[in-house]
């Protein structure tokens, strides 16, 4: 028996693995999300821009990744994403990037709760957040940069 789906809205996706395949993200950018994105895995660089290429996830308010791989290939790959209220970052090995990158500079975004930890900050993420309006919480857990030298 074969079954066709060509429409699957979900309010949060859970997924934790050692390692996220980019055929998988192919799959997982085909969902309709609504709510939450909780994705702990190492992946390759533009896993982030193969999964939001079909800008089925602009409505997510919550985003926590935790292990992945950034790399140039996911510049601005939260431009459609301004709905997010909660963003939680950890353990990211940046690759020529910086998490600023990863929004539109001139976009209005919603984020009111911010979670940073063990990764590389840069001036310009710290520019970045400084011009978020809407922010309530920062919290930050070991971070390092040049900058602070």
């Amino acid at each position: 028996m074969k079954i066709n789906i060509r429409h699957l809205e979900l309010l949060e996706i859970f997924f934790h693995r050692e390692k996220i395949e980019i055929s998988e993200m192919k799959l997982l950018s085909n969902i309709q999300l609504k709510e939450s994105l909780y994705l702990c895995a190492k992946c390759d660089t533009g896993s982030l821009q193969c999964l939001f290429s079909k800008n089925n996830y602009s409505q997510v308010k919550k985003l926590s990744l935790t292990q992945f791989v950034i790399g140039e290939e996911d510049v601005q790959v939260f431009k459609n994403s301004l709905n997010l209220e909660n963003i939680k970052f950890s353990n990211l090995a940046l690759e020529q990037i910086y998490i600023s990158d990863l929004f539109c500079n001139g976009e209005d975004y919603n984020i009111k709760y911010i979670y940073f930890s063990n990764f590389c900050i840069s001036e310009s993420d710290l520019k970045f957040i400084s011009k978020l309006k809407k922010t309530q919480k920062i919290i930050v857990n070991s971070l390092f940069s040049s900058i602070f030298n």
